[in-house]
C-alpha cells in the first residue's frame, strides 16, 4: 500500500450530516449483507394510512424472491449474511464500521444532551442499554474512523465503554 493510500482526511458536518451518514453506511453495510428490507424501507412510500400494508408486505416477499434468484446461497427468503461472512464484501465491513463509530458517537452525545448523563460520567444502566453505547467493534480489519466534536463545543466527558 503506497504513502497516498494511508492518508486520513477530516470532514467537518454538522449533527443532522452525520446522522444522514450513518444511516447511509448502515444501508450499505446491510445491503452487502443481503438484508434488502431496510432499501425498500427507504424508498419513499406512501404514509403508512395510504397504502395497503398488507400488500406492501406480500409484495416485499416477491422482491426479496425475485432478488435471491440473483444472489448467493445463503441470502434468500429474508436469510441474510453474517458482517463476518467472507461472501460479505469489503466495502461493506468498512460501511459497518463506519455506522458503528458514528452512532455510539451520536447516541453518547444523545444521553448528554438529553441530561441521563453529565459531564465525566459514564455509562448509566439501564438508561443507556442500546447498543449503540457499546463500544465500536472493527469488521473491516482497518482502523476505525473518529468521530470527535470541534475543541469548541467538548464538554469534558468519562471515557467512552
Amino acid at each position: 500500500m503506497s504513502d497516498r493510500d494511508q492518508r486520513t482526511y477530516l470532514l467537518e458536518v454538522s449533527k443532522e450530516q452525520l446522522q444522514v451518514l450513518s444511516a447511509a453506511s448502515e444501508l450499505l453495510a446491510r445491503l452487502g449483507m443481503g438484508q434488502i428490507e431496510d432499501a425498500l424501507e427507504r424508498l419513499p412510500l406512501l404514509p403508512p394510512g395510504e397504502r395497503d400494508n398488507g400488500r406492501w408486505h406480500e409484495d416485499g416477499r416477491e422482491i426479496r424472491q425475485r432478488v435471491a434468484a440473483h444472489t448467493i446461497r445463503g441470502v434468500d427468503g429474508g436469510r441474510f449474511l453474517s458482517i463476518h461472512s467472507k461472501d460479505v464484501s469489503d466495502s461493506a465491513r468498512t460501511a459497518w464500521d463506519l455506522y458503528q463509530v458514528m452512532r455510539n458517537s451520536l447516541a453518547w452525545d444523545r444521553a448528554a444532551a438529553e441530561g441521563v448523563i453529565q459531564p465525566g460520567e459514564g455509562r448509566k444502566w439501564p438508561q443507556m442499554l442500546s447498543t449503540h453505547f457499546d463500544a465500536p467493534l472493527p469488521v473491516s480489519g482497518k482502523a476505525l474512523a473518529k468521530v470527535t466534536l470541534r475543541a469548541e463545543q467538548q464538554t469534558p466527558t468519562a471515557e467512552r465503554e
